[in-house]
C-alpha cells in the first residue's frame, strides 16, 4: 500500500507540472503564420500634414499572441553586431535576427516555431535634418522593441524553438 501513495503522487505531480505549464507542449496558443505571411501582414501609411506615421499589422492586434513557425533555410552569425540572422524556407532572401550565436542549436531542414507578443506603441521624433517633430504609432512585437531607443532588436534565443512536425 506504501507503493500506492507514492504513485499518486508522482501522478499529481505530472498534473500539476503541465497544468501549470512546466511540461513542455508543443502547442502554444496564438496565431500561426509563416514567417512570408508575417511579413505580408506589415502596412504602413505616412501623413505629411499631420506629421504622423503609422505602422500596423493586418490581421494582428495590441496583446495578440503571434507563432511563427517555418523551416529554416539558412542560419548566419554576425561577429560584429552578435546575432545570428535566419532565412526561412517561405521567404528566401530576407532574415529574421536572433541574439547571438544560434547556428550550433538551429540548422538548416529543422522547423521551428517563434513566439512573440504584438504590442502598440507611441512615440515622437525630431527629424535633425528638418527639426520636425513626427509621431509614430507602431504595431509591433514586444520581443524585439526597444522603447527606450524606438527602435527593433534582435529578439531573445528562448522565443524560438524546434518543432517536431513540418508545416
Amino acid at each position: 500500500m506504501k507503493n500506492w501513495g507514492f504513485v499518486t503522487s508522482i501522478i499529481c505531480l505530472f498534473i500539476m507540472a503541465g497544468l501549470s505549464g512546466c511540461v513542455d507542449n508543443e502547442e502554444v496558443k496564438g496565431i500561426r503564420m509563416t514567417f512570408e505571411e508575417f511579413a505580408n501582414e506589415f502596412n504602413q501609411s505616412m501623413d505629411n500634414e499631420t506629421k504622423t506615421i503609422v505602422y500596423w499589422f493586418e490581421s494582428l492586434d495590441d496583446g495578440d499572441t503571434l507563432i511563427i513557425r517555418d523551416t529554416i533555410n539558412n542560419t548566419i552569425y554576425s561577429e560584429p553586431v552578435q546575432y545570428s540572422s535566419v532565412e526561412f524556407v517561405s521567404s528566401p532572401g530576407t532574415s529574421f535576427p536572433i541574439e547571438g550565436n544560434i547556428t550550433g542549436t538551429f540548422k538548416k531542414g529543422e522547423t521551428v516555431e517563434i513566439e512573440l507578443h504584438i504590442i502598440n506603441t507611441t512615440f515622437t521624433m525630431q527629424y535633425p535634418s528638418t527639426g520636425e517633430l513626427w509621431t509614430f504609432t507602431v504595431e509591433t512585437f514586444q520581443e524585439g522593441w526597444d522603447n527606450e531607443t524606438h527602435d527593433y532588436i534582435p529578439i531573445p534565443p528562448e522565443c524560438i524553438r524546434k518543432v517536431t512536425s513540418k508545416i
